[in-house]
């Protein structure tokens, strides 16, 4: 697929989908919450969503809903990437780990996806953006956004470009796109640091075990990995390897997931760099996969579908998507932030 393509978003209206089925058909795009609606039925809501290279950018109007994320699914799902909900109108208060905060229109609030929460909303319209913790933190001068609430005249700058980015990215194309993913960054930045000199943040957490890990995996993918060559190589015990990743059933599962994972992610990263010209074989080779029918399943399950086609047209190729599809792409390209 070539980069000059237009920005079309995907779109999801629930008055496109029988109202029995609205709520569940946007909770279902929403995997690593649990998600409860506050007001009655009928469910409404409302999105525009656009791949933009290095981060995922939604804007919605959705009713009332309350969201948990517990730590049980933060250890179950491993999920890694940023979220960020600049609102445009309504409210929600929600508990990060240090209170109770507000939310009202106007404010920039940041989840980090490693850490616990809730949130309690109203009716609101919000740009929501997700992206790679790599992409933001290293650019926070130290400290831990999560939870924080922006105000203030960068939030409002931030607010000011994105809705002028909604209705110009139809006029720009693919290859606009990065540029774009950097504006909204750095403009973010800016309204993060803001908050964080003026006490709203405290230092950095380091979820040590697992940044150790997820390190040490991508270090070594064409090599044989399994939980007792991780332990070793890192001096720790099995037991506090299967807490860290959430195992439970079967020991070490979830660390052996991860070592796929990071394998696919580093798989599709290569895959979509048009100067990559290997063989998909030599490539699979260099990440850890020999056996090619258990590649072509494990990839189509993660990215929906074959390395080769990947190769061809990427994660976001320019076709009508079913309304009822939009939520399964939504979490297929947050899935690439983590």
């Amino acid at each position: 697929m070539g980069k000059s393509e237009p920005l079309v978003p995907l779109v999801f209206d629930t008055a496109l989908v029988p109202p029995v089925a609205r709520f569940q058909a946007w909770r279902s795009a929403l995997s690593s919450l649990d998600v409860t609606q506050r007001g009655p039925d009928p469910f409404n809501g409302h999105a525009r969503l656009w791949m933009l290279e290095s981060l995922v950018l939604t804007h919605a109007s959705v009713d009332a809903l309350r969201y948990d994320r517990d730590e049980a699914r933060v250890r179950a799902d491993l999920k890694d990437h940023l979220a960020i909900v600049l609102l445009l109108e309504g409210s929600f208060v929600g508990d990060y780990g240090r209170g109770e905060r507000v939310s009202e229109a106007g404010s920039v609030t940041l989840l980090d996806m490693r850490h616990a929460c809730w949130t309690d909303a109203t009716r609101l319209e919000a740009f929501i953006i997700s992206m790679p913790r790599a992409f933001l933190l290293p650019m926070l001068e130290g400290c831990d956004p999560h939870g924080i609430v922006a105000t203030g005249g960068p939030a409002a700058l931030l607010s000011g470009f994105l809705r002028a980015a909604v209705e110009t990215l139809p006029t720009l194309t693919r290859d606009h796109a990065p540029a774009v993913a950097r504006t909204i960054r750095d403009l973010l930045v800016d309204a993060i640091l803001d908050a964080c000199r003026s006490g709203g943040a405290q230092a950095v957490r380091e979820d040590a075990l697992i940044s150790r890990v997820r390190s040490y995996i991508d270090g070594h993918l064409a090599e044989p990995i399994d939980v007792a060559s991780i332990c070793a190589a890192l001096r720790v015990s099995r037991s506090a390897l299967y807490r860290a990743f959430g195992d439970g059933v079967s020991e070490g599962s979830g660390v052996l997931q991860q070592v796929q994972r990071r394998r696919l992610h580093a798989l599709r990263a290569m895959l979509a760099d048009p100067n990559e010209t290997r063989p998909i074989a030599e490539l699979a080779g260099a990440v850890g996969f020999s056996d090619k029918s258990h590649l072509t399943r494990v990839f189509k399950r993660e990215y929906g579908c074959t390395p080769g086609a990947y190769r061809a047209h990427g994660p976001d190729p320019q076709r009508a998507v079913p309304v009822e599809d939009v939520p399964l792409v939504f979490e297929r390209w947050t899935t690439l932030l983590d």
